[in-house]
């Protein structure tokens, strides 16, 4: 079994962050760690060489994680063609040479924090969470284009919205990120059941066309399931307010005087 390591030191010989690996073994992607006492948990190298793979299978041949489950459990084969794979390959080829591979321009990430008034901690949990990219180039630390726009998105919520416990924290991006990359495995398998014979040409064109328009279409649909939820939760606040109507109704006829089981005076008579 060689070396146990702890989850920090998983993390750190794997640059996974802790969720993201809990988040593979809830998924059967990676094997549950040894456990010898019941708050200790012990991984070793094979875990290691694991997330290696599944990382090399996302950044090199975009694959989906049930794709990637497969390939790990028994040797199959990626649900790709080969006209897809050359597409792909070509696709990555053009991506690279546009420096979408990188996010754009690098930014210095300190200046970038001190501008939109982010601490340093906050900037590293996002890092952690696979939400940045946070690299060293001469000696300091750079953040692409899109990543400025992530934590550009982040201090314009906390700005609309101020809380001294925060409105959208570092953790909740994550949720975001994990969002992503489903609606990117749907998508994924998509593309290897109904397009095998896609003309690379103009590729980068359909993706730069399609992309944006399932965003706003996905922007348009949250805030319709946002909306019915309001109106659903309005909805049962007002029901809960007839009944409770109703009861104070009953109780108070009930406590009426005018009830009381003694006979009036001329009764008694």
């Amino acid at each position: 079994m060689g070396e146990l390591l702890k989850m920090k030191d998983l993390v750190a010989h794997s640059g996974v962050s802790r969720d993201t690996i809990h988040f593979y073994i809830s998924e059967g992607l990676l094997p549950a760690p040894v456990r010898k006492s019941r708050n200790m948990a012990w991984y070793d190298e094979s875990h290691v060489e694991r997330l290696a793979v599944i990382r090399k299978l996302q950044d090199e041949r975009f694959l989906p994680l049930k794709a990637i489950k497969a390939i790990l459990a028994d040797g199959d084969t990626a649900p790709f063609s080969r006209d897809q794979e050359a597409l792909l390959g070509t696709l990555r080829e053009e991506y690279a040479s546009r420096g979408h591979l990188a996010g754009g321009t690098p930014n210095d990430a300190d200046a970038v924090c001190a501008r939109l008034g982010m601490s340093a901690s906050d900037l590293a949990l996002l890092a952690e969470r696979d939400v940045i990219s946070v690299v060293r180039e001469d000696d300091r630390a750079v953040i692409s284009e899109e990543d400025v726009t992530i934590l550009e998105g982040m201090a314009r919520i906390r700005e609309v919205v101020k809380r001294p416990d925060g409105t959208w924290r570092p953790e909740d991006w994550e949720m975001l990120n994990r969002l992503s990359l489903q609606l990117l495995e749907e998508e994924v398998a998509i593309f290897a059941t109904r397009f095998e014979d896609l003309d690379g040409a103009n590729i980068w064109d359909v993706v730069n066309e399609v992309v944006p328009i399932i965003n706003d279409v996905f922007g348009i649909l949250h805030m319709k399931h946002i909306r019915r939820f309001v109106e659903s939760a309005s909805l049962i606040v007002e029901e809960d307010g007839d009944a409770a109507s109703e009861v104070v109704t009953a109780s108070s006829v009930a406590s009426d005087p005018s009830d009381s089981a003694a006979p009036p005076d001329s009764a008694k008579k």
